[in-house]
C-alpha cells in the first residue's frame, strides 16, 4: 500500500482486495473534503493537517490546499481585512468615487494589495495577510504621497506595514497599492 498525499493506493505487488482498497480510498477522500472554514484567516487555527489536505473556504467559495507549511488558494475574491494599530481606510480630500478600503486578492501566484490608509502608527502592521498570501521574503515598495516618503513592506509573517522615512514628518495618509509573486 502506498500513501500519496494522504491517500492510500494499492501497489501492483499487493494482494488484490478491491472492496478494502476502494473503501480505504473513499474514506481518505472523504476525510480530506469534509472540513470547511468561514474565511482564509481561520485556516491558521486548523491542526493535524497533512500535505495535500484540503479545506473549503466559505468566503472564497474555493478549496485551500495545505503544502506542509502554508495554505494556498489559486484564485480568490477581494478580501477586506480589518485595519490594525489605529490605521483606517481614508479618502484624500478632493478624490471622488475611489474605493480606498484596504483589500487583497490572489490570482495564481500573484497577490495584489490596494487601498489608502491613514491615522495609524508607522512601523506597525496595517493588517496581516493569512497563509497562502504571504511572500517567502520581505517585499518592499517605495511610497510617495502628498510630499512624504515612505516604504510599504510585506513580510513573510503576513504583516503589511508602512515604514516612514526619518525626514518625512507626519505620515497621515499612505497607499497600499502593490503586487508581488509568492515565490
Amino acid at each position: 500500500m502506498a500513501n500519496i498525499g494522504g491517500l492510500r493506493y494499492p501497489l501492483i505487488s499487493d494482494d488484490p482486495n478491491i472492496a478494502t482498497d476502494i473503501r480505504n480510498l473513499a474514506n481518505d477522500v472523504n476525510d480530506r473534503q469534509t472540513k470547511s472554514v468561514s474565511d482564509m484567516g481561520a485556516l491558521d487555527s486548523i491542526s493535524d493537517m497533512r500535505v495535500g489536505d484540503q479545506v473549503f473556504v466559505v468566503a472564497e467559495g474555493q478549496t485551500a490546499t495545505y503544502d506542509g507549511t502554508t495554505w494556498s488558494v489559486r484564485n480568490t475574491q477581494w478580501v477586506f481585512p480589518t485595519p490594525l494599530n489605529g490605521w483606517s481606510a481614508t479618502t484624500p480630500s478632493g478624490v471622488i468615487g475611489f474605493n480606498s478600503t484596504p483589500a487583497y486578492i490572489r490570482r495564481n501566484d500573484t497577490v495584489w494589495i490596494r487601498g489608502i490608509v491613514g491615522n495609524g502608527s508607522a512601523g506597525l502592521p496595517v493588517f496581516t495577510l493569512p497563509s497562502g498570501f504571504r511572500p517567502t521574503s520581505v517585499k518592499s515598495f517605495a511610497n510617495h504621497i502628498f510630499g512624504s516618503s515612505s516604504e510599504l513592506q510585506v513580510r513573510p509573517n503576513g504583516d503589511v506595514l508602512i515604514n516612514q522615512a526619518p525626514s518625512a514628518g507626519n505620515l497621515s495618509i499612505a497607499t497600499l497599492d502593490c503586487s508581488f509573486l509568492l515565490f
